[in-house]
C-alpha cells in the first residue's frame, strides 16, 4: 500500500503545482508531510505493528475529502473575487509603522506572561534553566510547577506571523527579534518543544506565502535578498538551537528497548536525539492504527477542550481529559494524528465534514492572501497551514494556542486591514 499511497500523492502534488501555480500550497503541504510520515513508519526502524487495510483506507479517504475541500476553497475565492476593493491592499496601503506597532503590542502582552513564568521557574530551578529542562518538563506534566498568567503567552504566535511578514516586506529589523526571544524564553519555562516548532513554522510560513503572492502591478524588487535571508536564518537559529538543546536533554532518558531495529540501536548509540525525533514523528500513526481497531467517542473532547476548560474556570463542571488515552504500538504513546482525534470527537461522517471545511478554509485564505494581501487572510492561512502540516501529530485545535492565535490574530488583522483600506482610499483620492 505504501507504494500506491506515494504514487497517488506524487499525482496530487503535481496537480497542485498547476492548480495553485505555487509549489507550497494547501495540497502539497498535506501530501509531503503524510508521505514522509508513512514512509518513516513503514521502514520500521522501530518494529511498529503493521497498518491494517482499514487504516490505509481511512488515511486515503480523509486526504481525498481534504483535497476536495481545498478545491472548493479556491473556487469560493474565485467566485468572490468581484470585490476589487481589497485587491493589492498590502501593496498600496501597507504601513510599516502600523505593523511594527502591532508586533510591539502583542509582544508586550506576551512578556507579561513570559516574565512571570520565568520568575517562577528561576525561583524553583535557578538561572540555568537549560540544565533542568527534563525536570521542568516532568514537573509541568505532573502539575507540580506553578503557572503564571494564562493565555497571554500565546499572543507571541500572531506576533511571529506578523514578524515573518514584516521581514519579507520591509526587510530585517531588530523588531523581529522581540517575539523570537520571547518564544525562546517561554520554551525554557515549559521544557517542551512543540511551542518552539509552532513559533518557527509561523515565523517562516508568511515569508513563503508572501514570496508567492501575485501582485498585478509592478513592484520594485527588494535589494539585498541574500543578506536578508542570512539575517532571518540567524534569527531562526535561536529557536533551532533551543530545540536541539531541549531534544538532546530529553533524549538523555532514552535507553535500548527490544522494539528497536539493529540499525536504530546503532543510531541510539550514536545520537539518542535521532531516535526520539523518529518516534516523535511516527508513533502517532501507530496510535491511529490501534485506535481504529476499537474507536471510542467523546464528543468534542479534543476540538472543544479549550472552550470546556474556559467554561470550567468560569464555574461549569464539564468532564475533560487533559491528555489523550495511551496505546501500545508496541511503544506506548497517546497522540494519534488529527484523524484519530476528529473521529473520537465526532465519529467518521462528521470528522470527514470537519476535514473538508478545514481544507476549504485554508485554501480560501491562502488564495485570497496570495492575491489580495490582507492581514486577516495571512493569519488564517498561516495558522491553518500549521494545523495541516502538523496534522501527523494531533488535531491542533486541541490546544488553546491555536484558538488564541486565530482570535487575537483576527482582531489585530482586522484593525490593520481597516487602517490600510482607509489609507488606500486616501491614496486613490490623491491620484
Amino acid at each position: 500500500m505504501i507504494y500506491l499511497f506515494v504514487l497517488i500523492n506524487i499525482l496530487y502534488v503535481i496537480l497542485s503545482f498547476k492548480y495553485y501555480k505555487a509549489k507550497v500550497n494547501p495540497i502539497s503541504l498535506y501530501s509531503i508531510m503524510w508521505v514522509a510520515l508513512t514512509i518513516l513508519y513503514e521502514i520500521k526502524l522501530v518494529y511498529y505493528y503493521d497498518l491494517t487495510m482499514y487504516t490505509w483506507l481511512i488515511i486515503i479517504i480523509f486526504q481525498i475529502v481534504y483535497n476536495i475541500g481545498c478545491v472548493l476553497g479556491k473556487k469560493q475565492y474565485r467566485n468572490n473575487r468581484f470585490n476589487k476593493q481589497d485587491s493589492n491592499i498590502a501593496a498600496k496601503g501597507s504601513s510599516e509603522r502600523d505593523l511594527r506597532i502591532a508586533i510591539i503590542i502583542l509582544s508586550l502582552l506576551t512578556s507579561i506572561s513570559t516574565i512571570s513564568n520565568i520568575l517562577i521557574a528561576v525561583r524553583s530551578y535557578g538561572f540555568n534553566l537549560l540544565e533542568y529542562t527534563n525536570q521542568i518538563y516532568v514537573d509541568r506534566l505532573a502539575g507540580d510547577i506553578d503557572t503564571g498568567i494564562p493565555y497571554l503567552g500565546s499572543f507571541v504566535y500572531p506576533a511571529l506571523i506578523y514578524a515573518g511578514f514584516y521581514f519579507e516586506k520591509f526587510g530585517f529589523k531588530k523588531i523581529i527579534l522581540l517575539p523570537v526571544l520571547l518564544l525562546a524564553l517561554g520554551g525554557l519555562k515549559t521544557g517542551g518543544r512543540l511551542g518552539i516548532l509552532i513559533g518557527a513554522f509561523l515565523l517562516l510560513v508568511p515569508i513563503i506565502l508572501q514570496r508567492g503572492r501575485v501582485i498585478k502591478e509592478k513592484v520594485r524588487k527588494v535589494k539585498g535578498r541574500k543578506g536578508k535571508n542570512i539575517k532571518i536564518l540567524i534569527s531562526s537559529s535561536i529557536l533551532i538551537a533551543l530545540f536541539i538543546t531541549i531534544t538532546n536533554n530529553r533524549a538523555s532518558w532514552e535507553t535500548y528497548n527490544p522494539y528497536m531495529s539493529p540499525l536504530m540501536v546503532k543510531v541510539l548509540e550514536y545520537n539518542p536525539a535521532i531516535y526520539q525525533i523518529y518516534t516523535y514523528i511516527t508513533l502517532p500513526l501507530g496510535v491511529l492504527n490501534e485506535f481504529l481497531k476499537d474507536p471510542t467517542l467523546n464528543f468534542g473532547g479534543h476540538t472543544f477542550l479549550t472552550i470546556y476548560n474556559l467554561l470550567n474556570r468560569l464555574g461549569a463542571d464539564i468532564s475533560v481529559n487533559q491528555y489523550q488515552t495511551f496505546y501500545n504500538v508496541p511503544l506506548p504513546s497517546n497522540v494519534g494524528t488529527y484523524i484519530r482525534e476528529l473521529i473520537e470527537d465526532f465519529s467518521i461522517p462528521l470528522a470527514l465534514m470537519v476535514t473538508l471545511i478545514t481544507g476549504l478554509i485554508l485554501s480560501y485564505n491562502y488564495s485570497k492572501f496570495r492575491n489580495d494581501g490582507l492581514y486577516m487572510n495571512l493569519i488564517w492561512a498561516s495558522t491553518f497551514a500549521f494545523v495541516i502540516f502538523f496534522s501527523f501529530f494531533m488535531w491542533q485545535f486541541r490546544s488553546s494556542t491555536i484558538w488564541i492565535t486565530i482570535v487575537v490574530g483576527s482582531i489585530s488583522g482586522y484593525i490593520l486591514d481597516q487602517r490600510h483600506k482607509k489609507r488606500l482610499k486616501r491614496y486613490e483620492f490623491k491620484e
